[in-house]
Parts: structure tokens; sequence; C-alpha cells
């Protein structure tokens, strides 16, 4: 099996990529003996008062804190030589990822991100997301897929009325859920953005890893 192909962007719940998430996902995928790539990527936005909010940190290295220093950039990596890309959530991937339209209220995805994600569609590879990092899916697929997109970011009714609005099918989930959608071969968990326990945290992470498996087979 290819390794899955983990996205990294920052260090932290607030700030970048949810540390429990990371630890939880690299945990049962080593438990599979699922190799693992951590991929990285430079935002492309200037970011200004139209922007989410600033790039203050050294991002590779705050990164580098979570992979060990093992990162791979974006630019570098074919998504064909990967199993599955795994995006986990933290306010990072918006803050630093995307840029909200004030005229026309729609999340403008970092164009290499949101390259990356369609060649992966395109070539049938499966795309797994938790929490916030759905919307980015979203937003980054919603023109291109075959059917739509069915997706979980827990209970939040101002995120689930967002994808709604956009095309999106949203199911709304417990922390320890993850929802698979077969026809475009994505699969979601709400993951910290519930604010759950580390147990039912877990089991959410560990049903998105069987998610992707099943569609693998």
């Amino acid at each position: 099996m290819k390794p899955f192909g983990i996205f990294l962007n920052g260090c932290g719940y607030n700030e970048g990529t949810d540390i429990w998430e990371a630890v939880l996902l690299q945990y049962f995928l080593d438990e599979k003996k699922i190799k693992t790539l951590y991929l990285f990527s430079s935002p492309s936005f200037s970011h200004n008062e139209q922007s989410t909010l600033p790039v203050t940190k050294n991002l590779f290295s705050e990164t580098s804190i979570i992979a060990h220093g093992g990162l791979k950039e974006l630019r570098e990596i074919s998504p064909e030589s990967l199993e599955a890309l795994i995006l986990p959530g933290g306010e990072g991937i918006l803050k630093k990822f995307t840029q909200l339209n004030l005229k026309n209220p729609i999340l403008k995805i970092d164009p290499e991100l949101k390259k990356f994600i369609r060649e992966t569609y395109r070539r049938k590879i499966v795309i797994a997301g938790c929490g916030l990092s759905c919307l980015v899916i979203a937003y980054s697929l919603i023109d291109i897929v075959t059917s739509p997109l069915i997706l979980t970011t827990g209970n939040d009714p101002g995120l689930s009325d967002q994808l709604e609005k956009l095309g999106v099918n949203h199911v709304i989930t417990k922390p320890y859920e993850a929802v698979i959608d077969a026809e475009n071969r994505v699969v979601t968990t709400p993951g910290s953005k519930m604010r759950a326990n580390l147990g039912d945290l877990g089991t959410g992470l560990k049903n998105l890893i069987d998610g992707i498996l099943e569609l693998t087979k």
C-alpha cells in the first residue's frame, strides 16, 4: 500500500494543525502498519485586511514540531504517490490557507492546496478531512464533484448551513462518528471541532481511517 499523506499547517488548534488529531492519526496508522508522509505548503496569499488572520510565525519550523522534521512540499509530491490524503483540523487551515471575499461571502482556497486536492480527487484517490478542513475540501471540489458531496463537521448549525448553501449534504454527527461519501471517495469526521474528550476524538479518527481503508479495498 502507498503511504497516506497528512497535510500539516503549523502546530496548535487555534493557529495551526490540531496536535491531538495529528498524533492520534499517526498512532492509528502505525497500528495498522500504514506508512505516512507529512505534507506542507507555504501559503501563497498576501494576508491583508480581507484575510481571516495574518501569518506571523515561521510556518515550516512550527509544522516540523509535529512532523519531527520529515516534511515534503506539496509541489514535490504527485497525488498518484499516495493511497489517501488526510487534512486534519484546527483553525490554522482556515487562517493560513483561505481568504474570505467580503463582497461575495465565499472562501477562496490557497491555489496550490486547492490544485492538489482537485488533482487527488480526479485521480480517484481518497480524501479525508477533520472538522474545519472539511470546508477546504468542499470549497475546493464543489464545482467538479460527480455528485453532491456528503460531509460532516459535527453539529455546528452555522457550518452546516454554510455547507448546505454550497450544495453539500451535511450530516449531523457525534464526535466519535465518521461519514463516508463512497461516490466521491471522501471521508470526514468532526475531529476536535466539537471539543470532544480524547476517547471520543480517538474513536472518530479511528473510524475515519477505517472509512478510508474501506474505500481503498
